[in-house]
């Protein structure tokens, strides 16, 4: 019987911060659809803090209209609408 190999995943799918200087690392390369994924995941993570939320959504919204995808606007009407009022 052959053993499973199992492939390191990088170190950045499981640290929060790292996944989030990834991501905005791939934005600044204009790499923005990988980005958008990278954003996505640091969003599902539980426990991110709320200025980073807000970043990552901004970023995901920008990148979607780099890209000219038809649903910016309604992201950044979901961003807005997101933001906490201090």
């Amino acid at each position: 019987m052959i053993p499973a190999v199992h492939a390191q995943q990088p170190e950045a799918h499981h640290d929060k911060a790292k996944k989030y200087r990834l991501a905005y690392e791939l934005f600044v390369k204009e790499k923005y659809s990988a980005s958008r994924e990278m954003f996505h995941e640091f969003l599902n993570e539980p426990g991110t803090a709320v200025n980073d939320r807000i970043n990552a959504e901004y970023y995901m919204a920008l990148g979607g209209a780099e890209l000219y995808h038809p649903m910016p606007k309604m992201n950044w009407y979901d961003l807005h609408k997101n933001i906490p009022r201090v």
